[in-house]
């Protein structure tokens, strides 16, 4: 008996990140974004959010509350700088069986 072996591609994967280009310590910074994973709901899938704060003194990564896309992809969520300097918010998707991974990063420049 022959076996074959098939190859199936992995969906294209899209995501983006939006939010303000500057913020104050203490007052909160929105932003807004969208996955789309080609034919599948991406309300399944939990985006990782990280957030990386460079300053003189260095640099610092913290892994935020992850997100849930909504059924059309949008998702949204909120961080308060609490110290001024330059602060990147990171959104990943890992990807799986069916689609390739994604990540969309978004700088945003506090002020303290």
């Amino acid at each position: 008996m022959a076996s074959v072996t098939v190859t199936v591609a992995k969906h294209e994967t899209s995501l983006t990140l939006s939010g303000p280009d500057k913020g104050m310590v203490g007052k909160q910074l929105r932003f807004s974004g969208a996955l789309d994973v080609g034919q599948a709901s991406p309300s399944r899938y939990s985006l990782k959010v990280l957030r990386t704060v460079s300053k003189g003194s260095g640099t610092i990564t913290t892994t935020l509350r992850s997100v849930l896309p909504a059924g059309d992809g949008a998702f949204s969520f909120a961080d308060t700088p609490t110290e001024g300097g330059l602060y990147t918010y990171t959104v990943q998707w890992a990807g799986d069986t069916a689609t390739l991974s994604a990540q969309a990063s978004h700088n945003v420049t506090v002020k303290g």
